[in-house]
C-alpha cells in the first residue's frame, strides 16, 4: 500500500446541496434544520474557490442566513486504487440574523465570521 500526491487536474464547476443541523450554543443547546448550496470553480490545480448560501435554520434564538466566499487549498492522494481528496476553505460569511439583537454600537442586524470547512472526498 503506496501514497502519495497525484497529478491533478483542475476541479471543474460543482454544485453541492447541504442539509444538517445547526446548534446554538446556550444552556439549552437549541437545534433547527439548517441548509445551504454551494457553487465551487477550480482556479489551479491545488486551488479551488467556493460561494455558498448559508441558511442556519430557526433555533428560536437567532435566525441567520446569508452569504459565504472561501479560498479552498486541495490536493488529492493515492491510497492504493483509491483516491482521496482534501482540503480546506477559509473565508468569510457575511449573515443577516433576523431575531438577534444588533450588536450595541450598530443599527443593524448584519454581521460578517470567519469560516473554516474542511473537506473529505
Amino acid at each position: 500500500m503506496s501514497g502519495g500526491p497525484v497529478d491533478k487536474e483542475i476541479a471543474p464547476n460543482e454544485i453541492t446541496v447541504f442539509y444538517g443541523q445547526s446548534t446554538v450554543n446556550t444552556l439549552r443547546n437549541q437545534t433547527a434544520a439548517a441548509t445551504g448550496i454551494e457553487y465551487r470553480h477550480g482556479i489551479s490545480s491545488y486551488l479551488d474557490a467556493a460561494v455558498s448560501w448559508i441558511y442556519e435554520g430557526d433555533p428560536k434564538i437567532i435566525r441567520r442566513n446569508g452569504l459565504a466566499a472561501q479560498l479552498c487549498p486541495v490536493n488529492t492522494f493515492a491510497i492504493g486504487d483509491e483516491r482521496i481528496g482534501v482540503g480546506i476553505g477559509l473565508g468569510a460569511y457575511g449573515y443577516i440574523d433576523r431575531k438577534g439583537m444588533p450588536r450595541p454600537g450598530q443599527n443593524s442586524q448584519t454581521a460578517v465570521a470567519f469560516l473554516v470547512s474542511p473537506s473529505l472526498s
